[in-house]
């Protein structure tokens, strides 16, 4: 999930939730560094996931949601 384009990104916090709402993953000063894991590195499971992409020096705020589907 590459963020690049936005202007400075890398101020940006990435939210991850699970379809219950439960926040399962955080990752502050984006670094383009989303592989579909989370915080133990163990492989989010198929499914679908709400994000949150928040920049807090100026409060712009992305939403939506995210499916993780995984080939083997």
């Amino acid at each position: 999930w590459d963020a690049s384009i936005l202007p400075d990104y890398y101020k940006f916090t990435l939210y991850i939730y699970d379809r219950q709402g439960k926040l399962i993953l955080d990752l502050p000063k984006y670094k383009n560094n989303f592989y579909g894991l989370d915080t133990e590195d163990n492989d989010l499971p198929n499914g679908i996931y709400f994000y949150r992409f928040v920049n807090p020096d100026n409060d712009m705020e992305f939403k939506g949601y995210i499916q993780i589907i995984k080939y083997f």
